[in-house]
């Protein structure tokens, strides 16, 4: 059985605000590096937390993955005021894509 965890809502934001980036760089199929490492930069530079790790949650499963990304897309969550489509697999590869790049 998986344990919960909890995060403060303003370090959710700062990483959801990563998987969003993510997620939009997937939609239009361009990773915008500068963008993204600016993004990073200022993180590193104020201490904001980059990764699940830096949230607190550790040994990372594909199932705690899953289980963020399907809570993300729970009906009624700000996820769906995207300017593209939104589902869990979206959120998904969004969360894989900044955990390798920071897992």
């Amino acid at each position: 059985m998986m344990k919960p965890f909890s995060v403060h809502h303003d370090e959710g934001v700062t990483y959801g605000t990563l998987v969003q980036l993510a997620a939009e760089y997937q939609d239009s199929a361009k990773w915008d590096e500068k963008e993204w490492n600016e993004v990073i930069s200022f993180y590193k530079s104020v201490g904001l937390p980059i990764s699940l790790d830096d949230l607190g949650i550790k040994n990372i499963s594909d199932e705690i993955i899953m289980k963020i990304a399907e809570a993300t897309c729970k009906v009624n969550m700000n996820a769906y005021n995207m300017p593209f489509e939104l589902n869990h697999k979206v959120i998904l590869n969004a969360l894989l894509s900044v955990n390798r790049l920071f897992g």
